[in-house]
């Protein structure tokens, strides 16, 4: 294992998120008072979306969902609430709330949000932080940056039947998310392990929520059409050494031999090709760096 990072047992919350109510005091349609619902998004703990109901027509829209999240207490964990108003040709998004899970503490509280500064409309959300009873988990860190649990998914369809030829899967939060699967085939996906996930049909809306766990094997039943497909899933646990990237401040000390070695190198030729009455010192000669 590289010296720049090492493994770290942490625990994990489990965060429960009670949308209440809003209250506007414009409506975002002209014929009627707004149409509203929220969206929450917590990237570092679901690849999924979780929605509330519409509200049709109110200004004063009440909801009083709730919708839980698994978070990781050692990473920075955002989360995004999209307010929308729903129309029947387009959905207009109203607003957008970041709020930084670190913020909260442990046990029962309610925040108020403004959505909008200009007409003071108020989003009432409830938050519930609590100690995860499950083991920690094990996580490859710099002190700073994090590495999650790497796992791979193998997923079969042992007989799609002669309707199905094959069918485009998607795993959201994978690389990649989408794979043609055809019968007895095994496609592989590249996930987090610690990600709630969901697996999806292009072309048909029932998605079927996946929870991975470590070396496990599940079958899933997801409908294509009039029909279902028996799905085998097989995660595998890849160990931490397996970690081809370095968490680092810095490049390392090898690289930097190199440079300086090629620093002599360079600043030969630019002497040459620019025609220059002296040689170039080394801290003269222009060093780029390329970042992807």
């Amino acid at each position: 294992m590289s010296k720049c990072h090492q493994l770290e047992v942490v625990p994990y919350w489990r965060l429960s998120v009670t949308v209440l109510r809003a209250e506007l005091h414009h409506s975002h349609d002209y014929f009627s008072e707004s149409d509203c619902y929220v969206i929450l998004r917590l990237p570092t703990s679901s690849a999924r979306s979780h929605r509330t109901q519409t509200v049709p027509n109110s200004n004063n829209p009440e909801w009083n969902e709730t919708f839980h999240f698994r978070i990781h207490s050692h990473v920075k964990n955002v989360l995004e609430m999209h307010v929308y108003d729903e129309d029947y040709f387009t959905q207009d998004l109203c607003s957008v709330v970041l709020f930084d899970i670190s913020n909260l503490t442990l046990g029962q509280q309610t925040k108020i949000f403004i959505i909008n500064e200009k007409t003071n409309d108020k989003l009432w959300v409830e938050f519930e932080m609590a100690e995860s009873a499950e083991d920690p988990g094990t996580y490859l860190s710099n002190g700073v940056l994090v590495a999650a649990p790497f796992s791979t998914l193998n997923i079969t369809a042992n007989l799609l039947g002669t309707a199905l030829q094959s069918l485009l899967l998607k795993l959201k939060g994978a690389y990649k998310e989408e794979h043609v699967l055809t019968s007895g085939l095994v496609v592989r996906y590249y996930i987090n392990r610690d990600l709630e996930t969901e697996l999806c049909v292009q072309g048909d809306d029932t998605v079927q929520p996946i929870k991975l766990s470590p070396d496990t094997r599940q079958e899933v039943k997801v409908p294509v059409g009039m029909d279902v497909v028996d799905l085998e899933l097989k995660s595998e646990e890849r160990p931490a050494q397996e970690l081809a990237l370095r968490l680092d401040f810095d490049i390392p000390s090898a690289e930097k031999d190199f440079l300086e070695k090629r620093k002599v190198v360079v600043g030969r030729a630019l002497h040459k090709l620019l025609e220059l009455n002296s040689p170039l010192q080394t801290d003269k000669v222009p060093l780029v760096g390329v970042v992807a």
